[in-house]
């Protein structure tokens, strides 16, 4: 993870009362990462990239788009976070949640900073699992079933997906609940 820690108009920037420091994610403040994080059913799972990279878009389609990936029910999706998730580890298992001052923001580009209801909001989440934010150029068509990222000495499993794919909140919800063959 080496983002800075801030971007134009984001969350952080608009909760923020002092300087930027444009510190890499690793080096943030209270274990936060630069980074959006989503629940989807009760796993959280961490999206990363570079700033501009589609964390917020895609954490809004996933709010906004109904889906069951490939399982019969339907995906339930709540923002824990955006722009900055705090992360602790307690034993074998990452929690996250969203600093104090940025809970229940997100930033929707083009519209604003916007407040959700409590009811689409969760907080100390499990991770469960990452996802890098990259562009579809160097995304493997069938990538290798064990891809992982480690983050605060825990590997999490890992898909690679570009946030501007129209079937990007489908392809991590099949991820996610699917069960892969080869």
């Amino acid at each position: 993870m080496h983002e800075t820690s801030h971007e134009t108009g984001t969350p952080a920037q608009a909760a923020e009362t002092g300087d930027s420091t444009g510190k890499q994610a690793e080096e943030l403040p209270n274990g936060c990462v630069h980074a959006t994080c989503v629940a989807l059913n009760s796993s959280g799972v961490l999206l990363l990239g570079a700033p501009g990279a589609g964390k917020s878009t895609l954490a809004l389609r996933l709010l906004d788009e109904p889906g069951r990936g490939l399982q019969e029910d339907p995906v339930r999706t709540r923002l824990v976070a955006d722009d900055q998730v705090e992360i602790r580890r307690m034993g074998d298992v990452l929690l996250a949640r969203a600093p104090e001052r940025l809970m229940g923001l997100l930033e929707v580009r083009g519209v604003g900073i916007m407040r959700l209801p409590v009811s689409r909001l969760a907080e100390d989440i499990p991770v469960e699992a990452v996802v890098r934010l990259v562009s579809l150029e160097e995304i493997e068509r069938l990538p290798p079933v064990n891809q992982s990222e480690t983050i605060m000495g825990l590997s999490l499993r890992c898909l690679h997906l570009d946030a501007r794919d129209p079937a990007a909140p489908a392809r991590l919800r099949a991820w996610l609940f699917g069960e892969r063959r080869a």
